[in-house]
Parts: structure tokens; C-alpha cells; sequence
């Protein structure tokens, strides 16, 4: 087993955009909000050169909710690039690489 897969979804979360600042990324993290208009928006949205990525952050054991994949259905269905992230994704290098197809 990897050290990651006791990460919390804020640790999981310190690690990226620290990533992202040192790649010279645009990254907005919305935090969840019960007055928030929009139920299940992403976790963080990253702005590249090369594109846009909307990515939910999960523990290894967290689960999407309905809204989270309702909102993330829409915005693939739109064009976007929605997907979950979780502690093995950055154990791998998915997410390190994703972020770099962004640069």
C-alpha cells in the first residue's frame, strides 16, 4: 500500500495546487457551500494554456454524491473535462501528468 491512501481530501488537495503554482496554473478551489446556488460543483477547477480541468477530490473510500455526478455528467456532456481525483491518482503520477498536458 502507498503512503498517499491515508490522505484527507485536504491534504490530497495542499499537494495540487502547490503543484499547480510551481507549473504556473490558474487553480480555484470551491469550497462546498450550503448557500451555494449550484449543489455538487467541483472541488477545484485548473486553468492551463492548454485547456480547463474540473476535478472532484475524493478519499480513497469517499463516494460522489448524486449532485457531484449530475454536475460532472453535465460538463463532460458540454465539452469540459470532469473527473474525480483521489490519493492513489497522485501516488501514480495521473495526476501530476494530467496537470502537465495543461502547461
Amino acid at each position: 500500500m502507498f503512503p498517499e491512501a491515508s490522505w484527507t481530501e485536504d491534504r490530497l488537495r495542499e499537494e495540487i495546487l502547490v503543484f499547480c503554482v510551481r507549473l504556473g496554473l490558474i487553480a480555484n478551489y470551491h469550497k462546498a457551500d450550503r448557500l451555494s446556488p449550484v449543489r455538487g460543483w467541483p472541488d477545484l477547477e485548473i486553468i492551463g494554456a492548454r485547456g480547463i480541468l474540473y476535478r472532484e477530490l475524493k478519499t480513497m473510500a469517499g463516494q460522489l454524491s448524486v449532485d457531484q455526478r449530475r454536475v460532472g455528467s453535465k460538463i463532460n456532456l458540454a465539452g469540459g473535462n470532469w473527473s474525480t481525483w483521489r490519493p492513489a491518482d497522485w501516488a501514480t503520477g495521473v495526476i501530476q501528468r494530467q496537470l502537465l498536458q495543461l502547461v
